[in-house]
């Protein structure tokens, strides 16, 4: 196994009990021949180097509640799911012995990264009509968390989105009900993502490929509407259910 396969075979078996199952390689040289400057990544002086993507599915819920459970100053904290990112992808970087940089989705002036278009190189998932990612297993039910550069030579991606390797999960699917959709929670909200849940769940719910992988219901909630009221609801709930048991 050469380096840059340990890295990514550890950093997932480090991420996936935190929820943070998504994980993917992808070369950061693709992914800057993409995008505006201020959103490259460092290739450390090499003509290329490995990048790893970070997402979840709907497993990242549980494992995020828990770390409130038993960590209640988190509940606290400016942006707790933000925090707790960070949190857990530092300590699974941490016993790397190799220069990286993390960027991160929720970043908003500094360390920037165009995540989806990362996600993309990495063949993680694939442009929707929506403008969501979409993932061939899990749907439009996923987050994107955050994108690492490591000073190494990068590996083979699998599945780079735009080849004929990997089908897009929307081929099949003629009618294309999230882009109504969507366009209706523009309309309803003006594009702004607050209190008003319902359109911006409806983009999501019309996707007909993995309805199972549904966010559970707070989970949702709390992903529109950063309300601390979710939070410690879920906590209580987790609470109550360890004491019974």
């Amino acid at each position: 196994m050469n380096l840059a396969a340990e890295i990514l075979h550890e950093l997932t078996e480090r991420l996936r009990p935190a929820g943070l199952d998504l994980v993917a390689p992808f070369r950061v040289g693709t992914y800057n021949a993409q995008i505006p400057a201020r959103y490259q990544l460092p290739v450390f002086g090499r003509d290329d180097a490995l990048g790893v993507v970070v997402g979840n599915s709907r497993a990242i819920w549980e494992p995020f509640v828990r770390s409130l459970s038993d960590e209640p100053g988190g509940l606290r904290s400016l942006h707790p799911l933000d925090r707790y990112v960070e949190r857990v992808v530092g300590a699974a970087l941490a016993p790397l012995a190799v220069r990286r940089q993390a960027r991160w989705a929720h970043a908003r002036l500094t360390r920037r990264v165009a995540v989806q278009r990362a996600v993309y190189a990495a063949g993680l998932a694939f442009p929707a009509p929506c403008r969501l990612a979409i993932h061939p297993r899990h749907g439009l039910w996923i987050g994107l968390r955050a994108a690492i550069a490591f000073d190494v030579e990068p590996m083979l991606v699998a599945h780079p989105t735009g080849t004929d390797t990997a089908p897009h999960p929307c081929d099949a699917c003629a009618a294309r009900p999230c882009l109504p959709a969507f366009e209706s929670a523009l309309a309803a909200t003006g594009g702004r993502r607050g209190c008003d849940v319902s359109p911006w769940q409806a983009v999501r719910d019309a996707c007909p490929l993995a309805p199972r992988e549904r966010y559970v219901d707070p989970e949702i909630r709390y992903h529109y509407t950063k309300d601390r009221a979710v939070l410690r609801d879920s906590v209580a709930a987790l609470d109550g259910s360890t004491k019974v048991r």
